[in-house]
Order: structure tokens, then sequence, then C-alpha cells
């Protein structure tokens, strides 16, 4: 029974090599991260970049790719706007909305906080203060959807977090 014991151990020892071979990872121009466990195939531009593992062979594949968005260039445009419009048409619908809240809240404040039946105001004049708060909420609830829009197709089109502001 040692014998086998024994054989196997060897077996297993000369199965497995006396030292790890290295993996190395690097990013091409396109954002693209390769591995490979052959510095040779690693091209020249990039090997000064390179990373290299520890990786047992058996565990180490030969290359493999794995794509990574690259950052777009500053001035290349994302979904027909540059950087400077999406942040503009961002800050924008942001203002807006900052400044319909306050006057939408005033008019929810002022409905609620009203007694109908007090006679400081005409009918005619709480009919026209009604129809501007409701224009406020509803340009309010506009702006809102169109700033939701906007996010969403930002964020469709690639556009960096940092040019789409969200508060």
């Amino acid at each position: 029974m040692r014998c086998w014991i024994a054989i196997a151990a060897m077996w297993i020892g000369l199965a497995s090599p006396l030292h790890a071979d290295q993996i190395y990872e690097w990013v091409d121009e396109r954002g693209v991260i390769h591995y490979t466990d052959d510095r040779e195939l690693v091209p020249e531009p990039f090997r000064a970049s390179m990373r290299a593992s520890e990786a047992s062979p058996a565990s180490a594949p030969r290359v493999i790719e794995r794509r990574v968005p690259a950052a777009p260039a500053l001035d290349e445009p994302i979904g027909g706007m540059s950087e400077a419009q999406w942040r503009a048409e961002s800050e924008r619908l942001d203002a807006l909305i900052a400044q319909l809240a306050p006057e939408a809240k005033r008019c929810e404040n002022d409905h609620v906080s009203q007694d109908p039946g007090d006679g400081s105001r005409t009918r005619k004049a709480e009919l026209a203060e009604a129809e501007a708060c409701a224009k406020t909420r509803a340009g309010l609830t506009n702006a809102r959807a169109e700033r939701d829009a906007f996010r969403e197709n930002a964020h469709r089109a690639g556009v960096p977090p940092g040019w789409v502001r969200e508060r």
C-alpha cells in the first residue's frame, strides 16, 4: 500500500511544475485588456506598462481578451453633443427645476392655508392664481420628466457620469 502512495505522490510531483509561470497583462490603445503566458506575445509598445503575476500553467490561458470601454477623448462628441453641451443642458434643466420647485411648493402651501370663505379674494383672482399654480406644477412635472429622459439618453449614449450632474 505504501508503494502505491509513493508512486501516486511521485506521479503528482512530475505532473506539477517546479515553478509557476508568469501571466502578463497589458492594455492596448483601445482599452482592451490582454493576458498571456508568453512575454513575446506582448507587443513591444506595451511591454513597459504590462504587469506580471505568478500563475500555474494548468490555469494559465494562452491569450485572453476582455473589452473595457475606453474613455472618450475630451474633444470627441458623444451622442452628437460635446462635453460642454452635455454639461450646459444638464445645468439648464437643474436650474429650471430649482426655479419651479419653490414656486410649486408655495402654491401648494397657499392652497392648503387659505380658507375659501374668508372673502379676501375675488373668485376671479382665485381662479387666476389656481391656473398659474397649475401651470407651475405642470411645468415642474415636465421639467423633471425632461431631465430624467435627458439623463437616460446620456447613460445610453455612454456619457461619462461627471458630464451630467445628478443631484
